[in-house]
């Protein structure tokens, strides 16, 4: 499976401060998002057919959204309809994600799980008969691929 990141424009109705969409609900034919500002969670609210963001939710899974300076990015399953979608004058750029970009190798999740039980890199990479430092980026690597998810 294919994926795509997407940077598009926040609807005009999202705060400027907003920094993290939180999640959705269907209210009455209108799509109501949740965002956080500085100002605490504000509820911003649309008919369904207007918001690009629900729409692609319905046709795949969005992962990894993020919202600044007027921007939102996420990352979504490349379909069809996602394609037509992103014929949409909101959205300002897509980027092709590979799958690898996407899920951890067995080294990776095992690094991981090794850091998240207190293990520290000296002592796994003396483990792997690597330096320091590949464990290091072993380690970044895996967590900007976690980051890309979450």
């Amino acid at each position: 499976m294919k994926y795509l990141k997407v940077i598009s424009r926040t609807c005009p109705r999202v705060p400027p401060d907003a920094y993290a969409h939180l999640g959705f609900r269907l209210q009455g034919g209108r799509v109501v998002h949740l965002v956080a500002t500085s100002r605490g969670v504000e509820q911003v609210s649309l008919y369904c057919d207007e918001c690009l963001f629900f729409r692609l939710s319905t046709c795949g899974y969005v992962y990894n959204v993020k919202v600044s300076r007027g921007l939102v990015t996420f990352v979504v399953a490349k379909n069809s309809a996602v394609r037509k979608l992103l014929r949409n004058t909101q959205v300002l750029r897509v980027e092709e994600v590979s799958h690898k970009d996407l899920l951890l190798t067995e080294k990776q999740r095992d690094a991981l799980l090794q850091v998240a039980m207190g293990r520290k890199l000296g002592d796994l990479a003396r483990e792997l008969s690597v330096s320091k430092v590949a464990v290091h980026k072993l380690v970044k690597r895996a967590l900007r691929k976690v980051a890309l998810l979450i």
